[in-house]
Parts: structure tokens; C-alpha cells; sequence
């Protein structure tokens, strides 16, 4: 989506990639191959852009793409409220520079 790693790594000045195995949560059934890498920008802390592959992928890239598009941060995810925590709630509690929610 949007920025790769690849296209970061070009740029390491600019771009911040973190690499987080969201699969070893128990949201995920414990898909222990599942991985998500964020691409954030250094100054601004927005999400860039994201890869993710396991078995949840397919219903995550949807929320990661809007993440993206909107160009969020993790101070504005953390102002959002969710009606029921699921794996994407998960997933968005991860999508911080400094590697924590909060």
C-alpha cells in the first residue's frame, strides 16, 4: 500500500520501519507467520505505508488502506472509538513510531 519498504529504505532520513508479528495475539488465533510492516514519517509520525500478510490480512488491508489515505497518526487513532475490539483494533493499537499505544 501506498509507500513500500523498499521505497522507505531509500530514504531512511525521511521514513521510520517497524516490523510487528501482530500474529502472535490471541485475536489471531495465534497465526505465529503473521506479519505487519509500517512504514511511519519521521517528522510527522503519519502512516505511510503498510504490508501486512497472515491469515487475517484480507480483512485488515481494508482499515490499513484508510489509515493511509487519510494519512492518520497514532494520536488520532487513539482518539477513535470502536463498538467492539477485534483484530483490528489490535492492529491499530500497533501502528505507533515508538512501538506502544499511547
Amino acid at each position: 500500500m501506498s509507500l513500500t519498504p523498499e521505497q522507505a529504505q531509500v530514504e531512511p532520513d525521511k521514513y521510520q520501519e517497524q516490523v510487528l508479528p501482530y500474529g502472535k495475539s490471541f485475536d489471531t488465533k495465534h497465526d505465529d507467520d503473521a506479519e505487519l510492516t509500517v512504514i511511519f514519517e519521521k517528522e510527522t509520525h503519519k502512516v505511510a505505508g503498510a504490508v501486512i500478510y497472515g491469515g487475517q490480512a484480507a480483512s485488515l488491508i481494508n482499515t490499513l488502506t484508510f489509515v493511509v489515505d487519510k494519512g492518520l497518526t497514532n494520536d488520532d487513532l487513539e482518539q477513535m472509538i470502536f463498538g467492539f475490539p477485534d483484530v483490528s483494533y489490535s492492529i491499530l493499537g500497533m501502528l505507533n513510531p515508538n512501538g506502544a499505544m499511547g
